[in-house]
C-alpha cells in the first residue's frame, strides 16, 4: 500500500524526477515519476524482488540499488537508464549498497550478514577491497570522492553510535 512507498528508498535524478520504492507483488519495485502533480509513474524493476536505497550518478545515466533479484541474496546492482539493462555489480554473499561516487565507477558498501566491515567495488571490473573492519551503519562517499563517512558504535560504551569520517 501507499505505506511502504519510498519507505526502502528515494533519490532525485540529477533532472529534478523522483526515483523511489513501492511495495508490489511479493517485492519492493524501483518506480520513477516527475516531481510535479499529477505525474504517471514509470515501473523500472518488475521481478518480484525486493530493490533498496535507489542512488544516481551525476549524469543520471545509471541508477545503483541493492537487490535479491535473480539469485535470491541481496547485492549491489546498476540499472543502466539509456539501454534499460541491469548488471550485478557485487557478487560476495550478501551486500547493501551504501554510496556509489558520482562518477559511478566505485560502489561502497557493507556485508549483508557476513563479516563487519565496509567494501568498496570498481564498477567495471578490478574485484572489491576492505575499507575498514570495523562494524558500521551504511557508509556515504562525499560529492567529491574523497571522504566517507559512517556511524558505527563505540566499542568502550557499546551503546552510543558514533559518526566518523575518513579519507
Amino acid at each position: 500500500g501507499p505505506f511502504y512507498t519510498g519507505v526502502t528508498g528515494l533519490a532525485w535524478t540529477p533532472d529534478g524526477r523522483l526515483v523511489y520504492t513501492a511495495k508490489s507483488g511479493g517485492g519492493m519495485d524501483l518506480w520513477i515519476r516527475e516531481a510535479s502533480e499529477p505525474s504517471t509513474p514509470k515501473r523500472l524493476t518488475s521481478d518480484n524482488a525486493f530493490a533498496l536505497n535507489p542512488q544516481f550518478t551525476a549524469d543520471g545515466k545509471q541508477l545503483f540499488f541493492t537487490s535479491n533479484r535473480t539469485t535470491g541474496v541481496f547485492h549491489v546492482w546498476m540499472l543502466d537508464i539509456p539501454t534499460t539493462t541491469f548488471r550485478q555489480i557485487t557478487t560476495g554473499d550478501g551486500e547493501m549498497l551504501g554510496s556509489v561516487t558520482r562518477d559511478g565507477e566505485t560502489v561502497f558498501h557493507v556485508s549483508a550478514g557476513g563479516k563487519p566491515g565496509i567494501l568498496k567495488t570498481a564498477v567495471n571490473g578490478g574485484g572489491s577491497a576492505q575499507v575498514t573492519a570495523r562494524r558500521t551503519g551504511l557508509p556515504s562517499v562525499s560529492p567529491d570522492g574523497r571522504q566517507l563517512a559512517f556511524l558505527f558504535v563505540d566499542e568502550s560504551t557499546r551503546r552510543r553510535a558514533r559518526l566518523a569520517i575518513m579519507p
